[in-house]
């Protein structure tokens, strides 16, 4: 199996040590990114009971950690490049563990905000630092390491709502943060010390090998991209597609619970379908999207938008059931959009800045849509209109990636 993992990228120490590489890359990515994604929505009804804050208070601080998040995004391009990723990355881990043992410290809002706002720096600085790291790795199968990789926060999304809802109803969602650190201390940090090498950091041949597999960017790319529509119809469509996703996932949790009356471990198992479900859609939205580029993307906002609708109709166990099955895939199709969307419109030489600053706007749009859910149901008393809005606004994003199926698509040369 070692040998046909090591064909993605090249035979002998090279491939050993990329695969080495991608193993310590996914463990950090479980730690460090997927545990605290996964772990808060669950925690979120437990924060608001003991607490006594709103619930749109609560949501607000996951919009500070969108924000922080998102100029963290915009930044960490810079940064691997003067600093190289494996220091980034190891930085970026002990500010997100610290982050998770500050929360047992949390007893003002204002100190949520903050410990969120280092929450959000670590995670959504992690998540691009990391494509950027297996890019560097994987010359020949880039697509595939870093598709590995994220099946991280998938498996992050099985395991930790059951485990996190058993650890708040004996110790509370302070300790639990805390507990819920130890896999960084223990297991990310030291695998990416020892496991993980920076790429450049290799002999010549290894060098060589990046160099001729890095297509350069032509001086004044983002400029030009700038001035095409196409390019803001991609940046407003996945603005509103990051509001969609974290508006329902921060929420779906604490909605099942109390809302739904369905109980916290119900409600943790109906999470974890959803999360099976979204390893699903990695595959079926993925090939989906290779095959039918901008209409196929279109057709999983539709998708996305008719599933949050049937969410205001949920009154069974059963209806529960086939909501997480509609709704779960098509959350994957929301992380794989941006890089479909930018290779097949812009192609390969806008590629590293167009996923950059589309990136960050997604999670702008991850920042407003806590908020704006929580504060709706704050002011309505339930989520119903609030996720009546998301749906049209799932709809409104579809039509906008529709209208770009006449552009013509990037196609590579063949050999």
């Amino acid at each position: 199996m070692a040998a046909g993992l090591a064909s993605w990228n090249e035979a002998g120490p090279r491939g050993r040590e990329g695969l080495k590489s991608l193993l310590a890359s996914w463990v950090v990515l479980f730690a460090v990114v997927g545990i605290p994604a996964i772990m808060l929505p669950v925690l979120f009804a437990g924060i608001v009971g003991d607490t006594g804050w709103s619930r749109g208070a609560v949501a607000s601080g996951v919009s500070v950690r969108f924000a922080t998040g998102a100029l963290a995004a915009f930044f960490i391009g810079a940064i691997v490049d003067r600093f190289n990723t494996k220091p980034a990355v190891i930085a970026l881990s002990v500010l997100g563990g610290s982050s998770l043992v500050l929360f047992n410290f949390v007893h003002s809002l204002t100190a949520f905000y903050v410990v969120n706002a280092m929450l959000g720096v670590s995670q959504l600085g992690l998540a691009p630092a990391l494509k950027i790291y297996l890019s560097k790795w994987f010359n020949k199968n880039q697509g595939l390491a870093i598709g590995t990789a994220l099946t991280a926060l998938s498996v992050a999304g099985v395991v930790v709502p059951l485990l996190v809802t058993a650890l708040n109803a004996r110790y509370g969602w302070r300790m639990t943060a805390m507990v819920m650190s130890l896999p960084v201390w223990i297991a990310a940090l030291p695998g990416f010390l020892f496991l993980a090498k920076d790429a450049e950091a290799g002999d010549a041949n290894n060098r060589a090998v990046l160099e001729a597999s890095t297509e350069r960017e032509p001086s004044g790319v983002l400029a030009r991209l700038m001035q095409s529509p196409i390019f803001w119809t991609v940046l407003l469509s996945n603005f509103l597609i990051g509001m969609i996703d974290h508006a329902m996932s921060e929420h779906l949790v604490i909605y099942f619970d109390k809302d739904l009356h369905f109980g916290a471990q119900t409600a943790a198992t109906a999470f974890t379908l959803l999360m099976l479900m979204s390893n699903f859609g990695k595959f079926f939205y993925g090939w989906l999207f290779d095959r039918y580029s901008t209409k196929g993307i279109a057709f999983c906002w539709f998708v996305a938008a008719a599933g949050i609708v049937y969410a205001t109709q949920i009154h069974s166990l059963t209806s529960l059931w086939i909501f997480a099955v509609i709704y779960g895939p098509c959350q994957a199709g929301m992380l794989l959009n941006m890089a479909i969307l930018c290779k097949h419109l812009f192609g390969p030489q806008a590629l590293a800045k167009s996923i950059s600053v589309i990136s960050g706007v997604y999670y702008l749009g991850g920042a407003v849509g806590p908020g704006f859910a929580g504060y709706m149901f704050d002011v309505m008393g339930s989520y119903h209109l609030a996720f009546l809005i998301v749906a049209a606004v799932a709809a409104a994003a579809g039509i906008m990636v529709l209208s770009l199926s006449g552009v013509r698509r990037y196609a590579p040369r063949m050999a």
